[in-house]
């Protein structure tokens, strides 16, 4: 199973980087495969990545839309 977390805040999140991917790293047992941070102004989205059925490389977490504007993070298969 996959692991998700997150982090929101009301000012600038590059001071929670390292957070973040401290937490990616604490959920490696849950998705070995992959881990991915994503940083955006005032949130991170973190994932472990247990690859399944998908395994190529366009499923990684977390994702974003063909224009880079939208991100999600989620636990399933694309």
């Amino acid at each position: 199973m996959c692991g998700i977390a997150g982090i929101a805040t009301l000012g600038p999140s590059e001071d929670l980087l390292p957070a973040a991917e401290r937490m990616a790293a604490a959920m490696k047992h849950r998705g070995p495969d992959s881990q991915g941070v994503q940083e955006f102004a005032s949130c991170l989205l973190a994932n472990a990545r247990l690859s399944i059925i998908d395994l190529h490389d366009r499923a990684r977490m977390p994702m974003s839309g063909p224009d880079g504007q939208v991100w999600i993070t989620y636990n399933g298969e694309t």
